[in-house]
């Protein structure tokens, strides 16, 4: 079976915002099968969540034709006033829960800009609550999460008496409410999340009970908000400026790149200006795309296996 990269886009104000309906979501994944019972960090289950993560921004006709494509048999939607995600089921194997990100199409009309400020009030109410295991975490990600919980709370615990081992993930807000989501339940197998903001304080973070990997794009502003005293949560994965990821990076070579990146980006402005503003991006909110994501990690995929 031959595997290639793919091409990285140029984004721009005008291609940022997903869903990405052009995208082939879970290509070959039959060829890189999900690796169900994994314990430690899996690439192939990075670029799996990845793609789920990203999934979880479309409507839910289009999702679930595209998760019962990857073998995903069952497909359940939670929808709040802010909060939306899936639930995709593999038989008795696994189950994956995506929570959306935080909605950015403000081009869309009445109703997409009503659920970007439904959106932007969880993300801005950063004030403390207490947190069930101890420590103290965001309020607005709390509230987020318990308007579609008891439900999927339920649906979760059915798929666990199945036999399912459970994954949860998610980008930018998405990555949020997965990490309190799997707090909350017992038994989860693995937990990662793209591009996600801090959660709760470092009292939380030690107590958390599941093991977890955070990627992070080079320049993507989000995981560093907000800021101290809320702390990082899970073992970091850095995909630095050239789309390399890296298990593990010290902080000055990862400033390095990230100056690196900034130049890159600057000069790829450059090159657009002709094209108008919409054709450029900061750094910070390019870096955030949830497809680069995707098509990073695949890309890592495909070159970390024997030719």
């Amino acid at each position: 079976m031959t595997f290639e990269t793919k091409p990285i886009p140029l984004i721009t104000w005008r291609n940022m915002a997903p869903p990405f309906e052009d995208h082939p979501y879970f290509a070959q994944g039959a060829d890189l099968p999900f690796e169900t019972r994994a314990e430690g960090f899996s690439l192939v289950n990075a670029w799996w969540l990845a793609e789920a993560a990203l999934l979880s921004y479309a409507e839910p006709g289009f999702a679930r034709s595209r998760f019962k494509g990857a073998g995903f048999d069952d497909v359940w939607f939670f929808s709040g006033p802010s909060t939306q995600c899936y639930v995709a089921a593999a038989g008795r194997q696994s189950a994956v829960v995506a929570f959306r990100g935080t909605e950015c199409r403000l081009d869309q009309g009445p109703e997409a800009l009503a659920q970007f400020m439904a959106d932007l009030s969880v993300d801005l109410d950063i004030r403390w609550v207490p947190a069930e295991g101890g420590g103290r975490i965001h309020r607005g990600f709390r509230d987020g999460l318990d308007e579609v919980w008891p439900d999927l709370h339920a649906c979760l615990e059915a798929l666990a008496a199945r036999g399912c081992a459970i994954w949860i993930t998610g980008h930018s807000l998405g990555g949020a409410l997965a990490l309190l989501a799997a707090a909350r339940v017992e038994g989860i197998q693995g937990l990662y999340t793209y591009g996600a903001p801090r959660v709760g304080d470092h009292e939380f973070a030690a107590a958390f009970p599941v093991r977890s990997f955070r990627m992070v794009h080079n320049n993507d502003v989000v995981p560093h908000l907000p800021p101290f005293p809320y702390t990082d949560i899970g073992e970091l994965r850095y995909i630095d400026s050239a789309g390399v990821l890296h298990p593990q990076i010290g902080r000055p070579l990862r400033w390095m790149d990230e100056i690196q990146g900034h130049i890159q980006c600057l000069i790829e402005n450059a090159r657009h200006l002709d094209e108008g503003p919409a054709a450029t991006l900061p750094g910070g909110l390019k870096d955030h795309t949830p497809l680069l994501y995707a098509l990073h990690l695949w890309n890592n995929l495909v070159q970390s296996r024997p030719a």
